[in-house]
């Protein structure tokens, strides 16, 4: 199994759909009301690609994962209802992490978070930071294992819902 990754393009936008419908799909099964309303869309993804940092993770050259940092303040981040950010360094944060139901349990979880902390520290930030649904079970298990700490509770501005905030140094 040749695993790789790359910046996302536009012609990546299909597969990367089928892996977020995977995710949204695990996520409805583990009974997590996260990305059950129709987030993200192709709008979302397509944003990511033109404007963020938005790669893929290729498993012998098939699109897998799925993954976006966000460079610079996070206006989520700014004022935390609950708890606090323990420094405030320069940072990227993650967002939309997503594997294809196929590649479940065979390690990309890890290979996608490790690729993530390299793009983070070739841009000289020292800190990582992520966010994910109370009931994420699952995610907030992946979190713990990559070395983040849950710090704080944030409310997003799109919608309203609270999400669990951690941070790392790298």
């Amino acid at each position: 199994m040749n695993i790789t990754y790359r910046k996302a393009e536009k012609n990546d936008l299909d597969q990367v759909m089928k892996v977020i419908r995977d995710a949204q799909a695990t996520l409805k099964e583990d009974g997590v009301d996260q990305w059950q309303d129709g987030f993200p869309d192709e709008k979302v993804i397509l944003e990511d690609m033109s404007v963020r940092s938005a790669f893929v993770i290729l498993v012998d050259g098939s699109v897998s994962g799925f993954f976006v940092l966000a460079f610079g303040i996070e206006p989520d981040y700014v004022n935390p209802v609950r708890g606090a950010f323990k420094n405030n360094e320069p940072y990227a944060a993650i967002h939309r992490t997503a594997i294809s139901k196929d590649c479940k349990g065979k390690g990309l979880s890890q290979f996608m978070f490790q690729s993530a902390f390299d793009e983070i520290k070739k841009a000289g930030i020292d800190y990582a930071r992520i966010d994910t649904h109370h009931d994420n079970k699952r995610m907030r298990h992946i979190m713990a294992r990559e070395g983040f700490e849950e710090t704080a509770v944030i409310v997003l501005s799109a919608n309203g819902d609270e999400r669990v905030a951690a941070e790392k140094k790298l």
